[in-house]
């Protein structure tokens, strides 16, 4: 965007926030707006955005190759939930 425009860089995790803005710093990006909010929420608080970039939340089942208890100890309804999210 060659800081054109704003973009909303948001973690529902605040304890992460540090990092995001070291990263935005660390890029040189100067139009960034830093929050924290659940992504459930942002209706409410803006109208919509032009643009969507998502980290999903993820149930972790990608990892099974990592540990091989992934399979085991994750319910059905936990990986319903996080696709409905």
């Amino acid at each position: 965007m060659k800081n054109t425009g704003v973009i909303v860089a948001n973690d529902s995790n605040s304890d992460r926030l540090r990092s995001v803005v070291g990263n935005l710093h660390r890029l040189g990006v100067t139009n960034a707006i830093v929050c924290s909010y659940k992504g459930q929420d942002f209706p409410r608080v803006t109208g919509g955005f032009d643009r969507v970039l998502l980290d999903a939340p993820c149930c972790g089942t990608g990892v099974i190759s990592k540990g091989p208890g992934v399979k085991t100890n994750k319910e059905d309804i936990t990986i319903k939930k996080c696709a409905q999210l």
